[in-house]
């Protein structure tokens, strides 16, 4: 579980990926992907900038990244824009194995065993000039049509935990031959199942923002045998919940510290929504009161399939809450701590872009599991 240990078990799934291109490349399809992931791991503005400095790192760059020398930027990118992108879910799930050997996950467990894995979308490029058939585009009125590209990531998330090891993403991208977006729900529904297969048999509780909470999401997620807990801002679950809140029929524990008073409430089996009114779900929410002024500091609310109680209400909370990290510790990070996602390294004609974007998460995920490691 050092660095250089995870580094080599990456270099060996690549290895063990077929190459798309003819036999007699110059670069083999592994050497090719490990300088796409050494120019993410070293953090490099660009592959300008990877290439300048490879000569000094060269001894570095032959011990951990197994590299003697590398492709031209014009080879580099014309490989990997041919390399479907569902190749590379094996290596995250090599990682995850790996981190599975040396119990890593034990210390994020929460709620009876399980792992916490909050999931959520992000943009990685956009652009009104570069696109490719895979762009997801938005049409202005007043302006150019913008391309972008977006993923959807799966993150384990615990409270009172620093590290966030993400466990995959799923491209948000336009398929061959559709020319309506793809979408975040859309994703999720192909993201769920490749979670399920890289955890295994490990229990899950997913844990999503008020965009997935309706009908299709939950049955996914019960397709998957997946608990979740899931943010709600509006809906008929609310409806019910402000009737039962003027009835008191809501269970509550009132807490008192530092000033702070927080209300806790909880019920079971409301009805989802007009649509899906098969669905019963459980609903749990907090509110955080400054008891100088009076003032509402903080208010949010959940629906989730597990049962809360007087002595599980906490860790529910501190699990739902949580799945900020995956803005704050992940995308942040990816984004304005060194790895540079939002960069056009290249765009590709196609899978070019989502292939740097899912070989930068792998490298972050290499630096996440060592630093649990550590």
């Amino acid at each position: 579980m050092t660095v250089d240990g995870l580094i080599s078990m990456l270099r060996q799934g690549f290895a063990a990926l077929s190459d798309h291109r003819s036999k007699n490349c110059r670069y083999a399809l592994a050497d090719t992907l490990m300088t796409g992931f050494a120019i993410f791991h070293q953090k490099d503005p660009s592959l300008l900038a990877f290439r300048d400095q490879f000569p000094a790192r060269s001894a570095n760059m032959k011990t951990v990244y197994g590299l003697e020398k590398i492709p031209e930027d014009t080879g580099l990118r014309e490989c990997l824009d041919g390399v479907n992108p569902d190749l590379l879910r094996a290596s995250f799930k090599s990682l995850f194995r790996a981190a599975q050997s040396e119990n890593l996950p034990a210390d994020k467990r929460v709620l009876g065993d399980r792992l916490a894995v909050s999931m959520d979308g992000t943009g990685y490029f956009s652009s009104t000039e570069v696109h490719c058939d895979h762009c997801l585009t938005k049409e202005r009125s007043k302006s150019p049509t913008l391309y972008h590209h977006q993923l959807l990531a799966a993150v384990v998330t615990a409270p009172r935990q620093e590290t966030v090891p993400p466990l995959h993403a799923e491209p948000i991208v336009n398929a061959d031959g559709h020319t309506k977006n793809d979408c975040e729900r859309n994703a999720l529904k192909r993201l769920l199942p490749k979670v399920h297969q890289i955890v295994d048999n490990q229990s899950v509780v997913a844990v999503l923002d008020a965009l997935y909470a309706d009908g299709p999401a939950i049955l996914a997620l019960r397709e998957e045998k997946m608990d979740y807990i899931i943010g709600i801002k509006e809906g008929y679950v609310l409806v019910q919940v402000e009737r039962l809140v003027k009835e008191q029929k809501l269970e509550q524990i009132v807490t008192v510290s530092k000033g702070v008073q927080k209300t806790f409430r909880w019920t079971r089996n409301l009805i989802l929504n007009g649509s899906h009114r098969q669905i019963l779900v459980n609903f749990f929410g907090c509110e955080e009161t400054d008891m100088k002024t009076g003032k509402t500091i903080f208010k949010n609310t959940w629906i989730t399939n597990l049962e809360a109680s007087a002595k599980l209400i906490f860790q529910m909370m501190d699990v739902a809450r949580s799945r900020w990290k995956i803005e704050n510790e992940t995308f942040n990070t990816l984004k304005n701590q060194g790895y540079h996602l939002e960069h056009n390294y290249g765009h590709g004609e196609k899978h070019l872009s989502t292939v740097f974007a899912l070989l930068i998460l792998l490298a972050f995920t290499v630096d996440q599991l060592a630093q649990c490691a550590d």
